[in-house]
């Protein structure tokens, strides 16, 4: 039914969605909702607040709601159809978007409007002030021609950017290795089930997450630990999936794209609407963090090196004495497991999905009464998929959401997100819904899947990014949950809720063993949390270096070429990593946040977030993180504060009016062991 594709229901009807009508709805749908919308900017009646009112809601949502359903689609479901109809009509999207952003008569309206000021609440004027800019940095003031040149740039990226995810996802989804019995010597059961295929009688390496990194870290076999790094490192660099020419060309057309809009280069354009003031203060947190890194960095790297031969000999393994790349992992959960006294493959079998889940409901209820109710009416795009009401302690229900866990290779895309569904709107009576992705393993016939203590981590982070979308009270649209938060600040919640991992009074009830049902011992999980900032120097020098990279890379230099870019990767990657480096390492042609989503230079979001998480979560360990009433009352701060406030107000006024103060980095260099 084409008219599923362009419904305001509270729900979509993923059943009904038929990609065969999606060309034709997708164009009606612009050209009824655009003319609309151009219609009431241009109606001298109109006011500044009524384009918050309810005609511009349903006008925007009867245009771009089909291309809302077929992008999640296409990251999550992907099929032939599904890309061709993409790539197809990602055009039409941009013109679209272009025709509205650069409308003069809406940016009379709004420039009016900020120039005075002098009706609206402190929301609406968030809101449009916001919009006014927006629109700036859309190109609304320039001149036809150079319009031309701008909108053509902005086509050219997105479609460069879709092409760059596709040669990752296709990359992942094109690799295997048929391996033996002997080649899995080392290898846990867990990742055994994972990888065997009854139907080729054979274990199936693959570079999906869930397999390759528990490979690299388990295998006992330096040559196939070489082949399969080697391949990590260096996917979607060669044909057929290749996108090392591509990375040179979106950096180029970004330094035109913004030049024409008279920055200096793409990190000054990125971070003007972000919490930093300039490029150098993003740099300066990163250097201040790195010089009290490296020093750590360089001290674990030294034992890793002295354990690395030590094992070696007691284990009789054929080692020569140098840590390469693709030993790092191995023996560095080696020497996690001697120093902390456990494997990663004892803590498995006490997160299956389905109890971890229920254990972060378990959590959230307790610190912001709410409930999550599982919904098996709804259906989703896949089986893999359930759905959930949030209900709040009267009954009535506040948001709801998808949860999309498990990997599906070749068809859904890497990584793990959460995305929006439908925004709180009073015009359509919608509460917030979430989409929530991860990339899980694959239950298989025996056992259920069964998550890593990072895997826990990245279900609490995500979920976490969910709770903004869906707590907000702010329905104004632009500023409404996560909509207009600074993208610097944006992982302040899902960083927030990952610090609950390893606090023992909210996970007593988490770990269940998926056999016996039996808690997890105190003294394993008192392992887990002991081990929290295992090798902490070497992770955060690598994150700094990623987000320092992504500056640099941005900051006005050019480069002839994707091989010129891909020196200066390995360049700056001997300079502040410690570990050793693959010589065709070609991570950024997989750096997918920087060249196919929405971090290109902010990926230092993640540490400066962090800063805030960090001092947020101090205020709940300063309240007593064993006291109920006082959980409770600290969470209902942050809960009407950063959760509920969205992007109504600035992420710094809205820190404070949560902690009392302004961040501070402290907690940050605590909680990750650094000081």
């Amino acid at each position: 039914m084409s008219e599923a594709w362009n419904s305001d229901a509270q729900l979509p009807d993923f059943s009904a969605l038929d990609i065969n009508a999606f060309d034709e709805v997708l164009a009606t749908a612009l050209e009824k909702g655009v003319v609309k919308l151009e219609d009431i900017y241009a109606d001298e009646g109109v006011s500044a607040l009524d384009l918050l009112g309810a005609d511009v809601v349903r006008a925007e949502h009867s245009a771009f709601e089909p291309w809302s359903l077929l992008s999640h689609l296409e990251s999550v479901v992907s099929t032939d159809a599904l890309r061709a109809a993409y790539e197809k009509n990602q055009p039409k999207i941009i013109e679209a978007s272009q025709r509205l952003s650069q409308n003069q008569d809406l940016y009379r309206k709004l420039d009016d409007y900020v120039s005075t000021q002098d009706d609206g609440d402190d929301t609406s004027r968030r809101a449009l002030t916001l919009s006014h800019k927006s629109m700036q940095r859309a190109g609304v003031g320039l001149d036809d021609a150079t319009r031309e040149t701008f909108n053509r740039l902005q086509m050219e990226l997105a479609q460069l950017g879709q092409q760059y995810s596709n040669n990752v996802v296709d990359a992942i989804g094109a690799y295997e290795r048929l391996l033996n019995e002997a080649d899995m010597v080392g290898c846990p059961a867990t990742l055994r089930e994972q990888m065997w295929d009854a139907d080729r009688d054979a274990y199936v390496l693959k570079l999906d997450y869930p397999i390759a990194i528990p490979f690299l870290k388990h295998s006992r076999r330096p040559d196939l630990r070489q082949a399969l790094y080697q391949a990590y490192v260096t996917k979607a660099a060669q044909s057929p999936h290749d996108n090392t020419t591509l990375i040179a060309e979106i950096l180029s057309k970004r330094q035109a794209f913004v030049s024409i809009l008279g920055y200096d280069n793409y990190a000054s354009y990125s971070i003007e609407p972000k919490m930093a003031d300039a490029p150098a203060d993003a740099l300066r947190l990163l250097d201040n963090v790195y010089a009290k890194a490296r020093p750590k960095a360089e001290e674990e790297i030294k034992e890793l090196r002295v354990f690395a031969k030590r094992f070696s000999q007691k284990e009789n393994l054929d080692f020569s004495g140098d840590l390469e790349p693709w030993d790092i992992a191995f023996f560095s959960e080696r020497l996690r497991e001697a120093e902390y006294n456990y494997t990663e493959e004892e803590t498995k079998p006490y997160f299956p999905l389905a109890s971890t889940v229920e254990g972060l409901f378990g959590i959230v209820k307790t610190i912001f009464d709410v409930t999550a109710e599982h919904d098996p009416s709804v259906k989703g795009w896949h089986d893999d998929v359930s759905f959930y009401w949030l209900v709040d302690m009267a009954g009535a229900r506040v948001a709801g959401f998808y949860l999309d866990p498990y990997v599906r290779s070749g068809e859904k895309r890497p990584g793990a997100w959460m995305n929006d569904c439908r925004d709180k709107c009073e015009t359509f009576g919608h509460v917030p819904i979430a989409y929530i992705v991860m990339n899980a393993s694959r239950p298989t016939d025996d056992t259920p899947s069964l998550l890593t203590f990072s895997s826990v981590e990245t279900l609490f982070h995500e979920f976490g990014h969910a709770l903004q979308h869906m707590m907000t009270t702010i329905s104004v649209p632009g500023v409404s949950g996560i909509s207009g938060v600074e993208w610097d600040a944006v992982e302040l919640p899902s960083q927030f809720m990952e610090n609950w991992c390893t606090q023992w009074s909210m996970m007593a009830t988490l770990g269940r063993h998926y056999k016996t049902g039996a808690s997890m011992p105190k003294t394993l999980f008192d392992k887990i949390c002991a081990a929290k900032n295992f090798q902490t120097g070497l992770a955060l020098c690598r994150q700094i270096y990623f987000a320092k990279m992504d500056l640099m890379l941005h900051d006005g230099r050019s480069f002839e070429d994707g091989q010129a870019a891909l020196a200066f990767q390995r360049q700056l990657a001997d300079e502040m990593v410690v570990t050793p480096r693959h010589e065709n390492d070609s991570f950024l042609c997989a750096f997918g946040h920087i060249f196919a989503g929405g971090y290109a230079a902010g990926y230092y979001s993640y540490l400066w977030a962090e800063v805030l998480s960090a001092d947020a979560f101090s205020a709940f360990e300063e309240a007593g993180l064993d006291d109920d009433d006082a959980m409770r009352a600290c969470g209902q701060r942050f809960r009407e504060t950063v959760l509920s406030l969205g992007g109504s107000q600035p992420a710094r006024d809205i820190f404070v009016a949560f902690r009392g103060r302004p961040p501070s980095v402290d907690a940050l260099l605590r909680h990750r062991g650094v000081i």
